[in-house]
């Protein structure tokens, strides 16, 4: 598999994270790594960068970002209808769990990208991907956060939580977008040399 397949996985995850997130919230530097500005379009160096992108994949780089897909969804689906029985003020105990044992497979599964990160040739690329995985334990963190606080009749605090989970997954697709731009940018490059 060539970075065609690895732009594929990331726009799919861009597309699933944006899709269970809503508002906008701008990451900060303090995360890390470079900014999601515009991506440098260095010219690859050789072919080599295909073959380490090949190896990532076929490394459990593939099976590692199926996995966040997958607990994204998941966590997604479980936060919707935890945010209904918040509402109705009413049984919460089935949500609630279901949300921290979502959010600690989410968590896991960013861990595992995190430690086995796509290659250091596609600029911007490598540093994007840690970033977005970094905000997405976050994320998954401050939504077990609330879950205590709600259990335990802390409302406000739980909102709080959550309003940090929101944010820090908003930060995280837009590590995702910044990442799929850094390989449309490294691909023009390359098709272009």
């Amino acid at each position: 598999m060539g970075l065609g397949s690895s732009r594929v996985l990331l726009l799919t995850l861009a597309l699933t994270a944006a899709a269970g997130c809503g508002s906008a919230v701008s990451t900060s530097a303090a995360a890390g790594g470079r900014s999601s500005g515009a991506p440098s379009a260095a010219a690859p160096s050789s072919p080599d960068c295909l073959s380490q992108d090949a190896s990532w994949i076929t490394g459990g780089g593939k099976s590692q970002t199926d996995a966040v897909l997958s607990d994204m969804a998941r966590f997604h689906k479980a936060a919707i209808v935890l945010d209904a029985a918040l509402s109705a003020r009413t049984g919460m105990s089935g949500p609630g769990s279901e949300v921290q044992s979502t959010a600690a497979s989410l968590q896991s599964a960013a861990h595992a990208v995190a430690a086995n990160l796509p290659p250091a040739c596609v600029p911007g690329f490598r540093s994007d991907v840690g970033q977005a995985m970094t905000d997405y334990s976050k994320a998954a963190a401050d939504a077990q956060n609330s879950v205590r606080e709600v259990g335990s009749g802390s409302y406000d605090v739980g909102a709080e939580d959550i309003r940090a989970a929101t944010a820090a997954m908003t930060a995280g697709n837009g590590k995702i977008r910044a990442a799929t731009r850094d390989l449309k940018a490294f691909n023009k490059a390359f098709n272009n040399s």
